[in-house]
């Protein structure tokens, strides 16, 4: 009885080894994966960011677009009406020119 006894202790104790080592693995695993959650959630938040910033250079861009339309607007009826004047100013160079040969 004193043997089996103490071979069962025996047997208790090398399990108990045996589920210590499993532990310490299994905190080890833990550890692993809590870095590489707090690396992820780190990656999540620097994708974010960056989409952020994107979103903004996006919206800065179409503002700059619809700036740059503008002035072509603008520019464009600048031009109109300079070629206008200039149409103007043409024929009166014109009136100007047979007045001047009708006074002779």
């Amino acid at each position: 009885a004193r043997a089996e006894l103490a071979e069962q202790v025996t047997r208790v104790a090398e399990l108990a080894v045996v589920r210590e080592r499993q532990a310490g693995e299994l905190a080890r695993t833990g550890d692993r994966y809590a870095d590489t959650e707090h690396r992820t959630s780190e990656q999540r938040q620097a994708i974010e960011r960056s989409r952020s910033e994107a979103q903004e250079s996006l919206e800065a861009t179409r503002r700059c677009v619809r700036e740059a339309v503008a002035q072509v607007g603008e520019a464009e009826e600048e031009a109109r009406r300079l070629r206008e004047e200039g149409a103007a100013l043409a024929k009166a160079r014109v009136e100007v020119s047979r007045a001047r040969e009708a006074a002779r």
